[in-house]
């Protein structure tokens, strides 16, 4: 919980890459620029690595895509 806001701030969220607190598309976009090489500032390697292999690749990518699909 973050002090003085009363919010819970979650870090670890799988496939969270961007940190939002939530999967959607933008995930997929933040794994794509980690592996193309050009992570944003947002980007999170131990959310984005949602098989839990310690690598993030197109199978996280994989992963997520399942994960949303899952939600709806």
């Amino acid at each position: 919980m973050e002090e003085g806001t009363g919010s819970i701030v979650i870090d670890d969220v799988i496939g969270d890459a961007n940190g939002a607190g939530y999967i959607n598309d933008e995930d997929i976009h933040e794994i794509e620029t980690y592996i193309l090489g050009n992570p944003s500032t947002k980007f999170r390697f131990k959310n984005a690595d949602a098989n839990g292999d310690n690598v993030v690749n197109v199978a996280d990518i994989v992963k997520v895509v399942n994960l949303i699909k899952e939600k709806k």
